[in-house]
């Protein structure tokens, strides 16, 4: 079996960019490093994801930063100009320890190793959050 070499995007023709776009229906995208640069955007990221949009993908966001809070999320991908950006676009580890935690109705406490931040998240959640320091 040979490998089969990828082009790169805008070495192909405006018709193969097309039917490459319409080959999907969902883009998940990382944030830091993708989106933005610590805490600056890359040029033009609101208006790609709003043309994916537009061409009617659904558009969700992936990070492994436990660091930030929802709230700035939603903050950051307005600001850069993504159109009606919601809360529900963006998966990061503490909330998805938090959507295992109720689909295995989990009703133990929990131990944690999470920043004070992911922790905020499962307790806001319901979840009885036990971690080695501050208050339990």
């Amino acid at each position: 079996m040979s490998a089969r070499k990828v082009r790169h995007i805008l070495n192909i023709s405006a018709k193969e960019q097309r039917e490459f776009v319409n080959s999907f229906d969902v883009v998940m995208c990382d944030c830091d490093g993708v989106m933005w640069m610590v805490s600056s955007p890359l040029p033009r990221t609101g208006e790609a994801v709003n043309a994916l949009k537009d061409d009617g993908k659904l558009v969700y966001f992936v990070s492994n930063n436990s660091e930030r809070p929802e709230e700035e999320y939603v903050n950051k991908f307005i600001r850069i100009g993504v159109k009606d950006f919601q809360a529900n676009h963006i998966m990061y580890p503490a909330k998805s320890m938090l959507y295992y935690i109720k689909k295995h109705n989990i009703k133990q406490p929990v131990f944690s190793t999470c920043s004070a931040d992911g922790n905020d998240v499962l307790r806001r959640g319901g979840v009885d959050v036990r971690t080695l320091v501050g208050s339990n």
